[in-house]
Order: structure tokens, then C-alpha cells, then sequence
């Protein structure tokens, strides 16, 4: 929900371009998302990452969607 949220609603969100990697080996870090945090980064970035988000606003808009998704059936 946070990532239709965040398409929908930018503004309640803090985002960072960054260069990131799905980690394919590793017996730690498989499958896990790892981002390139150096300022400057040795590549280019290649995706946009929500960093923070306004949680209050966040949950007021989902309330909102779900209660008026509800009124609807």
C-alpha cells in the first residue's frame, strides 16, 4: 500500500536517488536490497528510494481510501 501511496501522494515522502543492488550471493545478505550511501557514489544511480515518510498523513490517507472503499460496496 505505501508504494501506491507513494506514487499517488509524493509529497508525503522523502526521496533519494541511489544505486542499488538485489544481493545474489552471500549467506547473509541474499535476496536483500543494498544501496550504495557514499556521497559520491562510484556508479550511477539507478532508482529512486522513499527514505522517510510522513506516517500520520500516510495512515490519515489510507484510513481515508479504505473507509471510502468500503462505503463503496
Amino acid at each position: 500500500m505505501l508504494g501506491l501511496l507513494a506514487v499517488l501522494e509524493p509529497g508525503l515522502f522523502r526521496m533519494e536517488e541511489l544505486q542499488g543492488d538485489v544481493e545474489t550471493v552471500g549467506h547473509l545478505t541474499l535476496g536483500a536490497t543494498i544501496f550504495d550511501r557514499r556521497h559520491p557514489s562510484r556508479q550511477q544511480s539507478d532508482m529512486e528510494v522513499a527514505l522517510e515518510v510522513d506516517a500520520v498523513a500516510a495512515m490519515q490517507q489510507l484510513r481515508a481510501a479504505f473507509e471510502q472503499a468500503g462505503a463503496i460496496t
